[in-house]
């Protein structure tokens, strides 16, 4: 007979495994990223950890988005502490936190990587972009001096041209692309104030 796990129980193994998944995929890439060990570290069976993720491909996905909604929920924590609002450069100083290779599980993401998520993730699961937009407003919510005609789509552009280059990394001189990344940054910043 399968365990029962409680309400809290099942939250703490979820976390526990996002946790865990997010460390090993930064250490050892997607290909590498071992559901027995997962599953028995969190103190559960191989089969018991598909009752809380639908396949592999599901539980990389939720490991990029448990990165980003924890970055949002920092970003948050600084406008509350500003009285909701941040000037543009200290939301940028945040923004230059999410392409940290050592933090940011899409470092690990390469184009087979995402060529085979896509075998069990429907396209419409990884561009959504009524989310994409609704993130963007949220975060241009949080900024000050924002440029009055602004196109929330430009901004969702921004960290998907990341992701890609991410995924094509390969064929970039990989030991500069942090600083590129920044450079990118540095554009949407420009973009966002509207210079």
């Amino acid at each position: 007979m399968p365990p029962i796990f409680s309400r809290e129980d099942k939250k703490k193994i979820r976390m526990q495994l996002l946790t865990e998944g997010r460390k090993m995929m930064i250490e050892r890439g997607i290909t590498k990223t071992n559901i027995d060990e997962l599953a028995e570290n969190a103190g559960i069976a191989k089969g018991t950890f598909y009752n809380f993720f639908p396949s592999k491909q599901d539980f990389i996905l939720e490991i990029i988005h448990y990165y980003q909604d924890e970055k949002l929920a920092q970003l948050k924590q600084l406008a509350e502490a500003k009285k909701g609002k941040l000037t543009p450069e200290e939301a940028l100083k945040w923004y230059k936190t999410l392409y940290r290779q050592q933090e940011n599980p899409l470092y690990q993401v390469v184009k087979k990587d995402m060529d085979w998520i896509k075998t069990k993730i429907p396209s419409e699961r990884l561009f959504r972009p009524e989310v994409d937009i609704q993130t963007a407003k949220l975060i241009l919510s949080m900024i000050e001096g924002v440029r009055e005609d602004i196109d929330c789509r430009v901004l969702a552009n921004f960290p998907k041209m990341a992701a890609l280059a991410l995924e094509n990394k390969n064929f970039m001189h990989q030991e500069v692309l942090e600083i590129n990344f920044q450079m990118i940054i540095e554009c949407m910043y420009r973009y966002v104030k509207g210079e």
